[in-house]
């Protein structure tokens, strides 16, 4: 009998782990009426502009115009929390960017980014393309679509 216990404890034990292994790294960021410049959302997700629960994103980032320092700040939803990255390098190609991150605090994680162009228009440029993560917590990457513009 306390063999049997024993076996039925590892067993819940074991699957919770699994359970656990399986939760989603990337997490939505809901953000309403967000200002940002480029904007990505999982890949198969529809963005309505007067539907406020459509505005879930995985990356989005901004540019400081204000101080004249044009820089980037990139944030991510991690474990349900927003993370803020900072750029570690960014490779461009005609066909598209390469960025690579890594979050600040702890747990750090690095974050990449592969963005692919697609259609472009007066404002801005429609991307596809991969978001890796990889950190204590493990690793994933999702598929993405979205835009950088005004």
């Amino acid at each position: 009998m306390k063999k049997l216990a024993a076996s039925a404890i590892a067993l819940l034990i074991g699957s919770a782990q699994v359970a656990q292994a399986r939760q989603p790294i990337i997490t939505d960021v809901l953000w309403p009426n967000i200002s940002s410049y480029c904007t990505f959302l999982r890949a198969g997700q529809e963005f309505d502009f007067n539907n406020p629960d459509s505005w879930r994103f995985v990356f989005f980032d901004n540019i400081d115009t204000i101080t004249g320092s044009n820089a980037r700040y990139a944030y991510i939803g991690l474990h349900h929390q927003l993370r803020q990255l900072e750029e570690l390098d960014t490779i461009s190609s005609g066909e598209g960017e390469l960025r690579t991150y890594r979050t600040w605090g702890e747990p750090s994680y690095e974050v990449t980014v592969s963005m692919i162009k697609g259609e472009g228009g007066y404002e801005s440029t429609a991307y596809t393309g991969t978001i890796s993560v990889s950190g204590p917590g493990g690793d994933e990457e999702i598929e993405f679509h979205g835009d950088c513009g005004v």
